[in-house]
């Protein structure tokens, strides 16, 4: 008896241990992928990001707004600093700066990608350009979009392809010619 005494403590100590481990290494940290932070533009705008690259090689994040945004300007800077960490902007999240309104919206270079319904239901009393540099525009992401001026979208470099998802523009108006 004294045997399966030592027996279950002991497993039970290495259950207690693993759940503990298991506990901290799933706790989110700083410059984590799925984290989030915000951080005003050269406007004073509260702009949201979302980490999607931390590693050795590459820090990156989405554009993701936790809250609609009203403003005349709202520049989004190629990268941004958190924690002491400086990520690259690479794209706009899915629903990620949907149902604000803008005058001017500024992108930086750095954007590849422009998620599923990130701009739904905004609207842009100036132009709206989209990039050199994105290779990838999935659906819906300008669905009841209503654009003032113009739309334009930069031509990919050579050697380099966009992508456009067959919905992208549902349901969009443009107002320049």
């Amino acid at each position: 008896m004294t045997i399966n005494r030592v027996m279950a403590v002991a497993i039970s100590v290495f259950v207690i241990a693993l759940g503990a481990i298991l506990i901290i290494s799933d706790s989110p940290s700083d410059g984590a992928v799925y984290d989030t932070f915000a951080v005003n533009d050269a406007y004073g705008n509260n702009i949201g990001y979302i980490v999607t690259a931390d590693d050795d090689t590459s820090k990156e994040v989405d554009v993701k707004l936790t809250t609609s945004l009203e403003a005349t300007t709202v520049s989004i800077p190629s990268t941004v600093s958190h924690g002491g960490v400086t990520y690259t902007v690479t794209g706009i999240a899915s629903y990620g700066m949907d149902y604000c309104t803008f005058g001017t919206l500024i992108l930086p270079d750095t954007i590849r990608t422009i998620g599923y319904s990130a701009f739904s239901s905004t609207s842009f009393s100036g132009n709206l350009d989209i990039p050199v540099g994105v290779e990838l525009i999935e659906d819906y992401a300008f669905e009841y979009v209503e654009v003032t001026g113009n739309l334009t979208i930069g031509e990919p470099s050579t050697g380099e392809t966009l992508t456009i998802d067959p919905n992208v523009f549902y349901q969009t108006e443009i107002g320049g010619s």
